[in-house]
């Protein structure tokens, strides 16, 4: 039987490693890698407060342990899949923010930002000329948030009742 195994974790570290190098397109003006450090989170937002955001990831994965074990959401296969996949790309970004991945040469103020790498424009779209760079860990993050939002809308929500329903009617 083939088994497929990522590690977000491991995985964004290495290949910020490989980024580091000068901006290198790999689909003309389209697809390439260009190091950008982020002080803040989506878009930049919250600059300053990577502490706020370490700690945000902890208790995420900490919130996500509880769900799959003491209420039981580890019997549901796609949620495991989803919260470790989400709790992959926090702890990447936490690797960051906590300075694990900063090297010693780098300048302080960027010591504990979170490394962006991944580069994508498409000329003439909005929005997207270029993209703001990305990681692993935030693509992780994205696609497990949508596996959530699916999950949410497939999953069985036991039916609502009401006092006739219940016998509460005094006969």
């Amino acid at each position: 039987m083939f088994h497929y195994h990522f590690d977000p974790l491991r995985a964004d570290p290495k290949s910020e490693e490989y980024a580091a190098q000068i901006p290198h397109w790999w689909i003309s003006d389209i697809f390439g890698i260009q190091t950008a450090t982020n002080p803040g989170a989506l878009f930049g937002l919250g600059q300053g407060y990577q502490w706020m955001f370490a700690l945000v990831s902890i208790l995420l994965i900490l919130g996500f342990i509880v769900w799959l074990y003491l209420f039981e959401g580890i019997r549901d296969r796609w949620l495991t899949l989803t919260l470790g996949i989400i709790c992959g790309g926090a702890m990447g970004n936490f690797y960051d923010r906590v300075g694990f991945g900063s090297l010693p040469n780098y300048p302080v103020e960027i010591q504990y930002n979170v490394r962006d790498w991944i580069l994508f424009n498409l000329d003439g779209v909005s929005g997207f000329n270029p993209w703001p760079n990305f990681n692993i860990a935030d693509v992780c993050c994205v696609c497990g948030a949508i596996m959530m939002v699916i999950y949410a809308y497939r999953a069985e929500h036991p039916p609502a009742s009401s006092s006739t329903e219940t016998g509460s009617d005094q006969s």
